[in-house]
């Protein structure tokens, strides 16, 4: 306890000291006087004296818990903001921006990440149809398809598409939304909104390198394939030019004996010259051979057509929408291009559903996929049979329709996929084939194409020694994908 002396002060200070210290005194007689009266009254000094005791306590027990209420407050209030930074941060790391459409009001709310990622001020999109209209219009139609679904069905979506920012600039997005209830009703929709754009540009050079990769697996095949049939085409054609140079020559003969003289004609035996220079053209042996050459030389030529035309199916660069196809010729087309791949190991076999209608599609990707899995499959035969001279094996193609999807089966009787692998084919840079012959990005890219890109689905059944049969399903229709 520290003493205040005089001496700690300044001399005109002390007359005012000292009233203040005669005030107190007044003061503390006037409460002493009190708390006298306050223990008569009580009856009891010691029971008053605990009663205040007591009180002190819960008072101060109760500033304290105040007291560390309001620091829990603040340290809950500094973390809720700490944690709502880092949220914020990562949002505008992964470039996700999340939404709230309430069906009490039809008001929207939208983070300010997901205005960063359509370039557009922060509160510029109240309501939902000022978001719709940044979606192209083909994707607008999904989403909305998608919202009344979710609020119907209360089901939840994930949808990817294209979208033009306030900024004009073309992006992917993915939107994703969950439908949330009171009372058994939907009341609010919560969701996501992420840029993928440089996932999907990953995702198309990716599949364009393995494209790109195929062609190239397959470009000695292709020029044998064009190379055969053009080589008997020239042996025929060149036999053609000596067969014309003889007919040309006993034409000339024959011609000449008609035009001699009637005086000297009358000497010589016209029909013996005739027959002498079809003899010495060789006229019945090519009387027999020209039309087989000429008909060799057409099958040839229209050899090399068909697989130039089939390279030319294949290799089309598609569009960014999906178009209206025909299933059957785009699969005879890629099994063409791939047949050098398997003609030495299976004989293939088709069963086309004739009455199958055009299918909407991204057809480009479906030729890469069907490629993928012939190829794979001629592997398997090759791996159970060996590359024998003569094919053993069978591959079979074939579509049909059934509850509104067209299905592609792709099956092969090679020596099947092993038990403890077949939940990872699919997975990205998995292959079970040696080093140099495969990526394993084949099987990976086919189901985004299917599964992603298409909303279908890959069905696969396989036992080992015995075969796969993979099948590809894909919707009808638009509204279906």
């Amino acid at each position: 306890m520290t003493t205040t002396t005089n001496d700690d002060v300044q001399p005109q200070d002390v007359a005012a000291m000292q009233r203040e210290l005669r005030s107190l005194r007044k003061t503390c007689e006037v409460l002493k006087a009190k708390v006298e009266q306050d223990m008569k009254e009580s009856g009891s000094s010691f029971a008053s004296f605990e009663r205040q005791a007591h009180l002190q306590r819960v008072i101060e027990e109760h500033t304290s818990r105040l007291r560390d209420e309001a620091t829990r407050s603040q340290q809950e209030n500094r973390e809720r903001a700490r944690i709502e930074a880092l949220l914020t941060d990562s949002q505008r790391l992964a470039r996700v921006g999340s939404w709230m459409f309430d069906l009490s009001d039809e008001s929207m709310q939208c983070t300010s990440e997901l205005c960063r990622i359509l370039e557009i001020e922060e509160g510029s999109v109240a309501r939902l149809e000022q978001l719709l209209p940044f979606f192209d219009e083909s994707f607008r139609g999904e989403v909305e398809v998608a919202l009344c679904d979710a609020i119907g069905n209360q089901s939840p979506f994930d949808l990817e598409g294209r979208a033009c920012t306030g900024a004009s600039n073309d992006i992917w997005v993915r939107v994703q939304g969950r439908v949330y209830t009171e009372d058994g009703r939907a009341s609010r929709i919560l969701g996501l909104i992420s840029d993928v754009t440089e996932r999907k540009q990953v995702e198309s050079t990716m599949a364009q390198s393995q494209k790109m990769e195929s062609v190239g697996q397959l470009a000695s095949g292709i020029a044998h394939e064009i190379n055969t049939p053009t080589q008997f085409v020239s042996d025929n054609v060149r036999f053609l030019q000596t067969a014309f140079e003889d007919l040309g020559e006993a034409l000339s003969a024959i011609r000449d004996a008609a035009a001699a003289d009637p005086e000297a004609a009358e000497k010589v035996d016209v029909k013996s010259c005739i027959d002498e220079a079809l003899a010495a053209a060789d006229y019945e042996f090519l009387s027999e051979e020209v039309p087989g050459a000429i008909s060799q030389a057409l099958e040839g030529l229209d050899r090399v057509a068909n697989l130039v035309k089939a390279m030319k199916d294949y290799a089309h660069p598609g569009s960014e929408s999906k178009e209206y196809s025909n299933l059957n010729r785009a699969i005879e087309s890629t099994a063409t291009v791939a047949r050098n791949e398997w003609k030495y190991v299976a004989n293939l076999e088709f069963d086309l559903d004739a009455e199958l209608p055009e299918v909407p599609c991204f057809v480009a990707d479906l030729n890469q996929v069907v490629l993928n899995m012939i190829v794979n499959a001629a592997h398997a035969i090759a791996e159970r049979y060996g590359n024998d001279s003569e094919p053993q094996g069978v591959i079979r193609l074939a579509t049909r329709q059934q509850d509104g999807f067209a299905v592609i089966t792709i099956q092969d009787d090679g020596n099947g996929i092993p038990e403890h692998v077949r939940n990872r084919i699919f997975d990205p840079f998995f292959t079970t084939k040696e080093v140099g012959r495969g990526t394993g990005q084949g099987l990976a890219i086919s189901h985004q194409v299917i599964v992603e890109r298409h909303a279908g689905k890959i069905e696969v059944e396989s036992e080992t020694g015995v075969g796969t049969r993979m099948e590809l399903w894909l919707p009808l229709t638009e509204e279906q994908a």
